[in-house]
């Protein structure tokens, strides 16, 4: 799960062709558009992506929020970076599960690529992780069994989400 980010102004200028940064969280139809989204903070970047809190407003104005990983087309890996993306994206979609998000939609544009995730509120995985790095303490084995049951228990339509999505944590992992 994502949790709702402490925003912080962004380290770096940002490159030509990316989103503006977003140094606050603003309410829906505040920010830059990406896409059928509008940025209301930056979660994380690295120089390869950046992860924003977005929100698609509909015709009715409700504002649905979401999380938006981007692969901006200028980036130095942005093919490498894409392909991963669209790797996490084939994974997400197969997995049906009340603990996993959903993909919403992963299109090309003008920018990049960008995959939009449901957007849930609330502690995730990779937080507790860190905390417990940070203290140097590891996992308790019942926790760890639990997320393994249930990553297993989510990858209703073939092992090869369990392959990508286990590749991914351990990239991100380190």
């Amino acid at each position: 799960m994502i949790a709702r980010p402490a925003l912080a102004p962004p380290a770096r200028a940002p490159i030509v062709g990316q989103p503006a940064p977003v140094k606050a969280p603003l309410s829906p139809g505040e920010g830059p558009k990406v896409g059928n989204y509008q940025l209301a903070g930056r979660i994380r970047s690295s120089p390869q992506s950046m992860v924003f809190l977005a929100h698609r407003v509909s015709e009715f104005g409700i504002a649905r929020p979401v999380v938006l990983k981007i692969a901006p087309r200028n980036s130095a890996n942005y093919e490498r970076t894409r392909e991963r993306l669209v790797d996490e994206y084939r994974a997400m979609a197969m997995l049906d599960h009340p603990n996993s998000t959903a993909v919403v939609e992963a299109p090309d544009i003008e920018i990049g690529f960008y995959v939009a995730l449901e957007y849930v509120d609330g502690p995730d995985t990779r937080r507790m992780l860190d905390k417990l790095a940070k203290a140097k303490r590891q996992v308790p084995i019942e926790i760890a069994v639990n997320i393994v049951v249930e990553l297993l228990r989510s990858s209703t339509r073939t092992p090869r989400a369990i392959a990508t999505i286990s590749r991914s944590a351990s990239c991100t992992a380190t």
